[in-house]
């Protein structure tokens, strides 16, 4: 399977083409808007997460103690 993979590699890159193409700047602005929204949600969803995780072991923490004594 990586063989095939690796021959399709070298011949993308062995056959390539000039293509003449514009790249409309709304386009780029809405590209980096969904791009920025992936980073942000991500960072939220992993903070909410880490927050969530940390709330557990706090009162996993707080449950020892109250056996101890």
């Amino acid at each position: 399977m990586k063989h095939h993979l690796f021959l399709a590699f070298v011949f993308t890159l062995l056959w390539t083409s000039n293509t003449y193409a514009y790249i409309d700047p709304s386009t780029t602005a809405l590209l980096t808007q969904i791009v920025a929204g992936i980073i942000i949600s991500l960072g939220v969803t992993l903070g909410v997460f880490r927050q969530k995780v940390m709330l557990f072991f706090k009162a996993l923490k707080v449950k020892l103690f109250r056996k101890k004594k």
